[in-house]
């Protein structure tokens, strides 16, 4: 088997509404499907990122830590132009955009439920 391309990354929050927002507004886009406060699903280049509630989620632990052992990384043209957007639309942003030692450059921050996002931009050798 070879697996073609990642298709969807699934994540459960705690308050749907609070987290579409945030994900309509750090990606300027709506989400291309919504069902009520259950989920919604956004396309980023092919794969869908779908915001789940996990008001029903009644197979989840009751213990289940959100942010936990996942980032999120969403490569854009101009990293220093994103943190600009978001700075102005006064999203929370804990840094300034860095580069890492390997030439790309990133701007960290957290969703509402504490799930880590990287916007990354890479260098032209590796584009």
């Amino acid at each position: 088997m070879v697996v073609a391309a990642i298709e969807t990354v699934f994540m459960f929050v705690s308050e749907l509404a609070r987290s579409r927002d945030f994900y309509a507004t750090v990606l300027g886009k709506e989400p291309e499907h919504s069902r009520q406060e259950m989920l919604a699903s956004f396309d980023i280049g092919g794969t869908h990122l779908l915001l789940h509630s996990d008001a029903n989620a009644t197979w989840l632990p009751a213990d289940a830590k959100k942010g936990v052992g996942m980032a999120l990384h969403l490569r854009v043209d101009d990293v220093d132009a994103e943190w600009g957007r978001l700075d102005a639309l006064g999203i929370t942003l804990p840094e300034k955009p860095t580069t890492l030692h390997t030439g790309i450059r990133k701007l960290a921050m957290k969703d509402p439920d504490g799930y880590e996002i990287e916007f990354i931009q890479l260098p032209e050798r590796v584009q």
